[in-house]
């Protein structure tokens, strides 16, 4: 049976795989403050995007590779060794089903998170071990959470029932820039240091 305290923390993901699938690049920080908690992933070959003063200065490709990066933040629930990440705010929009993982730790201390509604293997590594710290705010539109752990903080802030960023997305893979590209940048989800 795992408990709250036994997921607090900056986790840095090692790898996930599944059926057909492993990823040993994407840069995931998941930090956990009590209840609260703030995930981002950020794509190894992230282009610059330095010059760009819209996203109409970007090309396809690169709005594609910015778009498959992914932000959720909200608060978790535990049922025994069952974590339920509860996504208030997600960056591509209203999920289809529920994120909940079997938690484990190998001798090494490392966790490792087996989907109970989908076929993966995540295992993360913690960071520096220093306390934790959560912060919620809102205005009429949007909401945020930022969970800080020394000078590292994971952000995330966006509108709770956005649409699904599917239709956009698809767009992006097909080569054109869909009608509703801000959907799918609408938000902030970003990993910040001090």
């Amino acid at each position: 049976m795992i408990n709250c305290q036994d997921i607090q923390g900056h986790w840095v993901r090692r790898s996930i795989k599944a059926p057909g699938f492993e990823d040993l690049t994407t840069r995931v920080h998941w930090m956990q403050a009590g209840r609260d908690y703030a995930d981002v992933r950020i794509p190894l070959d992230r282009p610059n995007v330095s010059g760009a003063g819209c996203l109409a200065d970007l090309p396809l490709d690169a709005l594609l590779t910015i778009a498959q990066s992914e932000g959720f933040a909200g608060h978790v629930s535990l049922d025994q060794d069952t974590c339920t990440w509860h996504r208030e705010i997600n960056w591509h929009g209203t999920p289809d089903g529920l994120d909940i993982g079997s938690i484990s730790f190998d001798e090494d201390g490392a966790m490792i998170e087996t989907g109970v509604l989908a076929d993966y293997v995540e295992v993360w590594d913690q960071c520096a071990e220093t306390e934790t710290k959560a912060l919620r705010f809102a205005n009429a539109d949007y909401r945020g959470v930022m969970v800080s752990s020394g000078e590292v903080a994971v952000v995330g802030i966006g509108q709770t029932s956005k649409t699904a960023t599917k239709t956009a997305f698809k767009g992006l893979r097909n080569g054109h820039t869909p009608d509703n590209l801000e959907l799918v940048f609408d938000g902030l989800h970003a990993v910040c240091r001090f």
